[in-house]
């Protein structure tokens, strides 16, 4: 009887000394609300890599600027040919937009549902859809360039989305005041 007791007793203590089972405790893991935050930080700097990128393309042209615009629309969000047709008349107009974001006004927008877009011809798909991926709110400034010529600045919020590791923005190119 001792003997099979100290079987049993070996045998408990060396699963636990030897980390089988669900007992393990890892060193170094992140909380839930520490994950939130760097999945926030890393959010950031893809978004402001967006900003980045626009900027730069539209450094060059008119055209790069608003092509790479519709390149990191939200999926499905635009009928693209009818973009590219209206993307041709703003290209005539030589119109370029220089984005400065503040991020730090970065706050999820989890349930924000993409609007309806009148005065599209058809070109917005996206009203009504709840995105997939994490969604976020920033206030963006820009200035408008028109015929290499300052004509407005603007701001507002714009809505950003996170999905499998790239940002997304929603833009139309046949409605709105571009």
């Amino acid at each position: 009887m001792k003997k099979l007791k100290f079987i049993a007793v070996f045998g408990i203590l060396s699963l636990i000394l030897t980390g089988c089972g669900k007992a393990t405790i890892k060193q170094n893991e992140s909380t839930p609300a520490e994950r939130v935050v760097e999945s926030t930080q890393t959010d950031a700097q893809l978004i402001q890599q967006l900003f980045d990128g626009v900027n730069e393309s539209f450094g060059y042209s008119s055209e790069d600027g608003l092509r790479y615009l519709l390149s990191v629309n939200y999926p499905g969000l635009v009928d693209e040919v009818k973009s590219m047709e209206c993307i041709g008349y703003l290209v005539d107009a030589d119109i370029q937009w220089f984005f400065t974001p503040d991020m730090n006004t970065l706050e999820s927008a989890a349930d924000w549902q993409v609007p309806e877009v009148s005065g599209s011809n058809g070109e917005w798909l996206g009203g009504g859809l709840i995105p997939e991926g994490r969604t976020y709110t920033l206030q963006v400034s820009g200035e408008r360039i028109y015929r290499g010529d300052f004509s407005r600045d603007g701001s507002g919020i714009r809505h950003f989305t996170i999905l499998n590791g790239k940002a997304y923005s929603y833009n139309t190119f046949c409605a709105g005041d571009w």
